[in-house]
């Protein structure tokens, strides 16, 4: 084997290993020596790979965005679906993530990234091309009014999404409801087009 592919391997070998330690235990509770004995790979060596805890935290940190990141690109350049379906999705997929992992380990992958300033550009970047999908394809199905601006859309489904993680599994009829109320108001569909 190449000496380059080994690399690559050993590499992917330990973030496999700290990702799985890491969404169970949490950041704190995983120790290098624990990754480099699951992945294989002598602690030493390791090293030569991550020469830093914090190194290896930001390749599974990245790891756990891209991978969620893909799925809600995915998602928003679905055109098969409608504004609503697609709220409705993502609303749903947000509030499962909640059960991805426990509340201290999703707390500690949040908090680290917030700590690294390159990852923050990078879930912004990510999050600013998503949430403009979304918006102009409500826009064109006449959901999202003109004069509301995109922040403002995307702070209110923001908002919904933040208490459907803090709600934890929500029913159908819940989403349904709150679909509802980001669409049309505590009015209602009939009163809100006056």
């Amino acid at each position: 084997m190449k000496r380059e592919t080994k690399k690559k391997i050993n590499r992917q070998k330990l973030v496999d290993a700290a990702f799985e330690l890491m969404s169970t235990q949490g950041i704190q509770e995983t120790s290098v020596k624990a990754v480099s004995e699951a992945a294989g790979i002598s602690f030493v060596t390791m090293y030569k790979y991550f020469p830093t805890k914090d190194d290896l935290v930001m390749a599974v940190v990245q790891r756990l965005f891209e991978k969620h990141m893909t799925a809600m690109m995915v998602l928003a350049k679905d055109q098969s679906l409608s504004f609503q379906e697609r709220l409705h999705a993502f609303l749903r997929y947000a509030a499962n993530l909640r059960d991805e992992f426990s509340s201290h380990v999703g707390h500690e992958f949040f908090e680290f990234s917030h700590r690294h300033p390159e990852l923050r550009t990078q879930v912004n970047q990510w999050q600013d091309e998503f949430w403009q999908l979304i918006i102009a394809d409500g826009r064109r199905s006449g959901l999202v009014r003109g004069e509301i601006s995109d922040q403002a859309a995307r702070l209110f489904i923001q908002m919904m999404e933040a208490q459907a993680i803090a709600e934890g599994p929500l029913s159908e009829t819940m989403m349904v409801q709150l679909e509802d109320l980001c669409l049309y108001g505590l009015a209602g569909k009939e009163h809100g087009a006056q």
